[in-house]
């Protein structure tokens, strides 16, 4: 007789466990749904906070640009170009220009090689438009209205390759020549598909009807840096340029067209690029 109380009890606590964790469920997706609900209002928040923090800052720069920022940087840069008008070799001309350029120019990434911590901080997270450093350079990112504009970066010279290529490639073309910009894509094959992991930018140049590579950039690391390797690399026929293994490059295309340009650097161009190139 004992049996069947003892039966009766079990099969009670077995419905009364299937409750209780039913229950534990219910509550665990109700409150995981809360916090995720709370996570979304966060970033809609901020992000809402951003863009007008974005919005305050590009009108606030309008003004500055306008009236601060472009008058000097004309200035400066027609300073250089009067200043290289004179001479008659190309190579010194071009050289008098990457020199007047690195003069005071912050690069992010030659910081880091100096250990200099420059601490870059975004002045509207998390979206960044604009970076400052410590002694209140600014750097105009993508989202800026001003990113690559050479009087922003004559003004503030703070940035990397990108910025030194654009900067160099305007006072060249004032100063006579036809230039356009190449951006390079570098990373790795991983089983024929391209794993982008950075990319670089130079300057080419129209010199008697050839067109020359000039790496301000590769300039700037053997005169400032005072790297060895890079001695006399800044200046050539396109190609010649060899700055980088054939396996690290993943595209080469002219920057404002993205025309595949990689036919004339074949020292950059490894198998894994042309068929790549074919195959898509």
């Amino acid at each position: 007789m004992t049996k069947i109380p003892d039966t009766i009890k079990k099969i009670s606590n077995i419905y009364t466990t299937q409750i209780s964790t039913e229950e534990n469920k219910k509550f665990f997706y109700k409150f995981f749904s809360f916090v995720l609900i709370i996570f979304i209002i966060a970033i809609v928040m901020e992000c809402y906070f951003a863009m007008i923090t974005t919005n305050s800052l590009n009108d606030y720069f309008a003004i500055k640009y306008e009236n601060e920022i472009k008058p000097h940087s004309e200035t400066e840069i027609l300073k250089i170009v009067n200043e290289v008008k004179p001479i008659q070799n190309s190579s010194e001309k071009l050289n008098k220009i990457a020199e007047w350029e690195m003069r005071n120019f912050t690069d992010q990434f030659w910081e880091s090689y100096l250990n200099h911590d420059i601490k870059v901080k975004g002045l509207n997270p998390p979206l960044n438009s604009y970076k400052y450093e410590k002694t209140g350079k600014i750097r105009a990112e993508f989202l800026s209205p001003y990113a690559n504009d050479p009087y922003w970066i004559q003004y503030y010279r703070f940035g990397s390759c990108g910025e030194e290529a654009s900067l160099f490639a305007n006072v060249t073309n004032r100063s006579g020549y036809v230039t356009r910009m190449v951006v390079i894509e570098t990373g790795y094959w991983f089983y024929g598909i391209p794993v982008q992991q950075n990319n670089h930018v130079w300057t080419e140049v129209q010199i008697n009807n050839e067109w020359y590579f000039f790496d301000s950039t590769v300039y700037g690391e053997y005169h400032v840096l005072k790297i060895d390797a890079y001695k006399n690399r800044w200046f050539g026929k396109t190609e010649q340029y060899d700055l980088f293994s054939p396996n690290q490059v993943l595209s080469i295309t002219q920057l404002d067209t993205k025309e595949d340009v990689s036919y004339r650097y074949p020292k950059l161009v490894s198998p894994y690029l042309n068929a790549y190139k074919i195959l898509w």
